[in-house]
């Protein structure tokens, strides 16, 4: 339970220190007193954002500090161990300090804290009820999570998140897959594409060279022909040729290095001339005999050399659109096969679809089990808090699916596809009348707010001792309520505050005096500046404050009396 909260220099208040109890704590003033102060300083120890203007004035910083003591269920307990935090076995403190540079700091038991964890942590030991705005029980969203509370059927709905966030995972993966398929069809189609491209041409490296070299003789054949022709006759045809010329002076050597060896050596070169000029008239003679003039070979070659002008343009050169084509060759026999990872992941689907079938199933029957049974408790309940001829009716619909795809959250069940969401297929609503003969319609759309306050207490007594959060903050929840209904409505939250500690702002006197404690917030100034006091009051003291609520500032006998009886309503609950 929350023991003690310290506020210093935030808003009107310069210090308070306020000490709580068990049971059922109420907080009474005059309207404008500071007592909803108090509250949003508690809020803002527990996570709230702040608003950095409730710095008092002239002040630099601001602080508050909640301590809680045997607040420990096994879900805080697991959080703050998980949370690495040192934390005594009974005290939890948490303090915010807000400072006039716009610097807001967190801490749990004096370790530092991101501002998400200490929200955490307060959301787990404080359940706030305000008026409208304040309160999930107008939300259709959270109705399901309230049914779930009153069902107790925890370790169902663990076991249902635990498949459904497997499955979530598993279709994640699956269809990861898929878009990494399409993709690499896409590529692969595109690779496949540019490598027939380029094997359509079959380049070879060099062969642009060699290309260009035989267009070059095929172009100049009859300027060949008409060349070896001249060059053989020089060499060896002609009268004048130079093979015979040759010939004859070797032989005028030969007999003059028989008389002089100095000739050799020239004899040697004269026979090699001979032996080349030979061989020459050889080459030209064969050379000239296999010229041709072959127009079609010359269209052939300038039709093959613009393909491969292409790949060099495309590629850079010949050799670079080969090196590409072996490239696109590796790549496309390293393609994935998706088709084995596929089977493997949509069986796995196929088999969690099956066991969270079975789950939803069985949650959907569990709800609407408890919620007629529910319904029945919290009309009762209502009964007592003044509403004769409520009729509550909790309405279970279904998500419907009209989408079997296997990537789709959703099952099959009896022929008929359903959605899942986080807490199964079932869309959960209250429906409410109030009125003997009217039809009950969606809650937020027919309830006061004194009725919503009642429906939200009836709730809240049929939850007790199944929720774990262990205090309970009532910010003027009886508006809209008097006399006897606010006698019913004080009556049943001293019914919950045996199982939960509350705190409890009012203005009624029927609730305040069944109190455990009382404290009662003042405005008053100092030095011609405003302060909030809040003071825990007992005795005549809280008789004459509760008496105020009933007849003003002048205290009349006849609301002292009434105070004292309503009192004595506590004495026999």
């Amino acid at each position: 339970m929350l023991i003690n909260l310290n506020i210093r220099n935030f808003a009107l208040i310069d210090e308070l220190d306020i000490d709580f109890g068990p049971g059922l704590n109420i907080i009474t003033g005059e309207t404008g007193a500071g007592k909803s102060i108090i509250v949003d300083a508690l809020m803002l120890a527990l996570g709230d954002r702040a608003s950095f203007s409730m710095i008092r004035e002239g002040a630099q910083k601001a602080v508050i500090e909640a301590t809680f003591m045997n607040s420990f269920n096994s879900e805080i307990y697991s959080f703050l161990k998980n949370s690495e935090l040192d934390f005594e076995e009974d005290t939890l403190i948490l303090r915010r300090e807000l400072t006039s540079r716009g610097l807001s700091r967190c801490f749990v038991n004096d370790s530092p804290v991101q501002l998400s964890l200490l929200k955490q942590i307060g959301d787990q030991l404080v359940d706030f009820h305000g008026q409208h705005e304040h309160q999930t029980l107008l939300r259709k969203e959270y109705h399901i999570s309230i049914l779930d509370k009153l069902a107790g059927f925890y370790d169902l709905k663990t076991d249902y998140l635990q498949k459904y966030t497997l499955l979530k995972q598993v279709i994640g993966e699956y269809s990861s897959l898929l878009d990494n398929e399409k993709k690499n069809h896409e590529k692969s189609e595109s690779a496949i594409f540019e490598l027939n491209q380029i094997k359509k041409i079959s380049p070879n490296e060099g062969e642009s060279e060699k290309l260009e070299e035989e267009l070059t003789i095929l172009q100049n054949s009859e300027f060949l022909l008409n060349l070896t022709d001249e060059l053989s006759n020089l060499l060896s045809e002609s009268d004048r040729a130079a093979l015979p010329s040759v010939n004859a002076a070797k032989k005028i050597l030969e007999q003059l290095q028989n008389i002089d060896r100095k000739f050799n050596p020239y004899f040697e070169e004269c026979s090699s001339a001979e032996i080349s000029i030979s061989e020459i008239a050889s080459f030209t003679r064969n050379y000239h005999s296999n010229i041709e003039f072959d127009n079609v070979r010359i269209q052939e070659i300038r039709e093959r050399i613009s393909e491969l002008n292409g790949l060099k343009k495309k590629y850079g050169s010949v050799e670079m659109a080969i090196e590409r084509m072996n490239r696109l060759e590796k790549d496309l026999s390293g393609i994935f096969d998706f088709e084995s990872s596929k089977k493997i992941l949509s069986q796995e689907i196929l088999v969690q679809k099956s066991e969270i079938a079975k789950i939803v199933k069985e949650l959907s029957l569990n709800r609407k089990a408890i919620a007629k049974k529910s319904a029945k408790s919290i009309i009762n309940n209502l009964k007592d808090l003044g509403i004769e001829n409520a009729d509550f009716y909790i309405s279970i619909n279904h998500d419907i699916s009209d989408s079997s795809d296997l990537t789709d959250f959703s099952i099959n069940l009896d022929e008929q596809y359903y959605r899942l969401n986080p807490d199964g297929i079932d869309v959960v609503e209250f429906f409410i009348s109030t009125n003997k003969g009217e039809v009950p319609k969606p809650l937020i759309d027919v309830a006061s707010g004194g009725e919503i306050s009642r429906i939200m207490l009836s709730i809240k007594n049929i939850l007790a001792g199944k929720d774990e959060v262990p205090v309970m903050i009532f910010d003027e929840i009886d508006t809209g309520i008097s006399g006897r209904i606010a006698q019913k409505v004080g009556i049943a939250m001293k019914e919950l505050s045996k199982k939960h500690q509350l705190i409890s702002i009012t203005h009624l006197a029927q609730i305040a005096a069944l109190g455990d404690k009382n404290i009662s917030v003042k405005k008053f100034e100092t030095n011609g500046r405003t302060s909030v006091s809040a003071d825990v009051i007992e005795g005549d003291i809280r008789i004459h404050e509760i008496a105020k609520l009933i007849s003003g500032e002048i205290i009349t006998d006849s609301a002292v009396k009434s105070v004292i009886e309503l009192s004595k309503v506590e004495k026999k609950l």
